[in-house]
């Protein structure tokens, strides 16, 4: 079974393993490792969005196309929170902000920091997202709305 190192690979084991599967058959295994330092399991996900498995860990989202391709690596500026998938895009919520890649991998645009410690996505409309930002650590979660196209404050 082929596999994908990803992230900032060093010797020894991984932080953390994925398979994928389709059916009930394995296609590949991916061994996550995150970078020094790096808050390692607060958070990961995977969520498919077209060809493409989203994977979130660490401070990087990783972007996993059909075996044989060659992955692509987006890293935040904060740890990874959570992947949500709309009709024709990926939003990435991190410690600090949202970020929307398009269906074809490539990233739309980032959002200005709306949080200091972390961001909870609750709602996207083709308008909008709508959520809940830590701004104010412990427990200061404010409500933030973000413009769908550019990703500016409403």
């Amino acid at each position: 079974m082929p596999a994908h190192a990803l992230g900032s690979v060093r010797t020894g084991p991984p932080d953390l393993h994925c398979l994928v599967q389709r059916g009930s058959a394995p296609e590949m295994r991916l061994d996550l490792y995150a970078a020094p330092g790096a808050q390692l399991y607060v958070y990961h996900q995977a969520l498919e969005i077209g060809d493409l498995l989203a994977v979130g860990f660490g401070h990087e989202v990783h972007l996993v196309p059909p075996w044989p391709g060659a992955p692509r690596t987006i890293t935040l500026r904060s740890y990874f929170v959570s992947l949500h998938r709309s009709t024709d895009a990926l939003y990435i919520a991190s410690g600090e902000d949202v970020t929307r890649v398009d269906a074809d991998g490539s990233v739309r645009w980032t959002s200005p920091q709306i949080a200091a410690d972390g961001v909870r996505v609750e709602i996207i409309t083709d308008d909008e997202i709508a959520g809940e930002a830590d701004e104010d650590p412990p427990g200061g979660w404010y409500p933030f709305r973000l413009d769908a196209r550019d990703g500016t404050p409403c």
